[in-house]
């Protein structure tokens, strides 16, 4: 079981084959392979085109238990631990996503999929390598890889 980050779809675009690999994700979803949180749903809005590929099968797409107690009080642990994860431009976003995935891979045992720098201490590879955390990360491409899809 998968939960995508933004960055890792957003990455698509552009991509030559971006449909055909939209669409396996989306079949993917449709099985419960992959999914997401509200938030990452929502920050695909600066991509409409992408964010529109995802909208029949949204119910699906997103995570049915987010806001349970086990993801939420996690996920404000981890905002409290790591809040470097919240939006560093100085406008700082209320309710970033980074928290809420992290959480909810922890919780539900799932791999989080970003193209976030594995190298930065900064960012959600760093959070899910932490001790307290531990919680299996990915890239988008390593995440093809091991589906037998390559972009």
């Amino acid at each position: 079981m998968y939960l995508i980050d933004c960055d890792a779809i957003a990455h698509l675009d552009g991509v030559s084959h971006c449909d055909a690999v939209l669409a396996g994700l989306k079949q993917l979803v449709g099985i419960g392979t992959l999914k997401t949180v509200e938030q990452v749903f929502d920050e695909l809005r600066r991509w409409p085109h992408l964010q529109e590929q995802f909208k029949p099968v949204k119910k699906q797409f997103l995570i049915e238990d987010q806001h349970s107690p086990a993801i939420a009080s996690m996920a404000g642990q981890i905002a409290e631990d790591f809040e470097f994860l919240f939006d560093q431009s100085g406008s700082r976003n209320p309710d970033p996503a980074d928290p809420w995935l992290i959480a909810a891979g922890k919780v539900l045992g799932w791999t989080v999929i970003t193209d976030e720098r594995k190298t930065s201490t900064r960012k959600i590879p760093y959070v899910c390598r932490q001790q307290s955390i531990q919680v299996r990360c990915i890239s988008g491409p390593e995440f093809f890889a091991e589906i037998g899809v390559f972009t």
